[in-house]
This record gives structure tokens, C-alpha cells and sequence, in this order.
């Protein structure tokens, strides 16, 4: 007697299927670490407001004090050379972004109090310009600035200063002048 094809799945293929995505699932569930994402977007936003920076000071010929001045002309007034830069602005150099009372940019998908700001550090190279980003946590700290450069123990454009209360610092060095 010829034998009859079969239509669908069996029983016992379906619970094959489920038990290779339930074990996939499950490797994926105990190795995601959030802190991971966190330390991307850490670097992508530095890296963005460095870039943004840099263009400021092409057209205003040196940096603002305030981070919010990449989107806000008014902010512009207060400069690292001492002048008011409204009038060379041509901004918006940066998307607008939440910031806090002294118009550092509040990066709330790090942690609720992380905030970025420009600074820099004068030796006898010159002036190395810095994204400094505080209040953020430790474990954060650690992969980025091991992602940037390029391992836990090589020194690089990026610094990281874990605290004790869980949360510290982090900085970019995007110029030297």
C-alpha cells in the first residue's frame, strides 16, 4: 500500500524546535549586560559632542564654556578665549539635548545624573581639550574606556576614574591645541 505523505510537523519535531530556541534564548538571557549598551552610547555621545565642538570652533575660532551653546546661540556669549561668540555662531552644531542649570548636557540613558561637559588641561605639549562626563556609574567607566582604547591596561585618548560611591568620571581627549 502506498504510504500517505505527511502533512505538518510531528509532536515530537516541535519540541526540538522549542527546546534549540529556549536554550538560545536562555544564553542570551544570562550574558546580556546592560552595562555594555550603556558604555556605547557613552562613547557615541562623547564622540558626537567632540566632533560638534570641533565644528563650533571653526566657525567661532575658539570653544564655548557651555555645552548647551552647540544648540543655544545665547550660551555662546561665555568663551575659553574670554569673548562673546554669538555673533560668529552658526550653529545648531549638536541635536538639542536636556541639560542642567550650568548648561552641561544631562545624558539620562546613563544613569539620572550624568552629565557632560567641556574642560581642558594645560602642559608643556599645550592645551589637550577634554569631553568630561560625571556621576557615571563604575562598571560603565571600565568598558568604555577599555573599548576606546583598546584594552583594560592601554593608555589612549580615553581616562576613566571609577569612585567610591559607585559612580566617577569619564574623559575624552578629542583636541590639542
Amino acid at each position: 500500500m502506498p504510504r500517505a505523505s505527511q502533512r505538518g510537523f510531528s509532536a515530537f519535531e516541535l519540541i526540538i524546535v522549542l527546546a534549540i530556541l529556549a536554550l538560545m534564548g536562555s544564553v542570551y538571557v544570562f550574558n546580556y549586560d546592560p552595562n555594555n549598551s550603556k558604555a556605547t552610547a557613552l562613547l557615541n555621545s562623547t564622540q558626537e559632542y567632540a566632533n560638534a565642538l570641533k565644528r563650533a570652533k571653526t566657525d567661532m575660532a575658539c570653544y564655548p564654556t557651555r555645552m548647551d551653546a552647540l544648540f543655544v546661540r545665547g550660551s555662546a556669549a561665555n568663551s575659553f578665549c574670554g569673548l562673546n561668540l554669538t555673533a560668529q555662531w552658526n550653529g545648531r552644531y549638536a541635536e538639542i539635548a536636556n541639560t542642567d542649570a550650568a548648561g552641561n548636557v544631562v545624558l539620562s540613558t546613563i544613569g539620572p545624573t550624568v552629565t557632560v561637559s567641556l574642560g581642558n588641561v594645560v602642559d608643556t605639549e599645550g592645551t589637550h581639550w577634554r569631553i568630561n562626563v560625571a556621576n557615571v556609574p563604575n562598571e560603565v567607566i571600565a568598558k568604555a574606556t577599555n573599548a576606546c582604547n583598546g584594552g583594560a591596561a592601554a593608555a589612549g585618548k580615553c581616562i576613566g576614574r571609577p569612585g567610591a560611591g559607585g559612580t566617577g568620571t569619564f574623559s575624552m581627549e578629542f583636541d590639542l591645541t
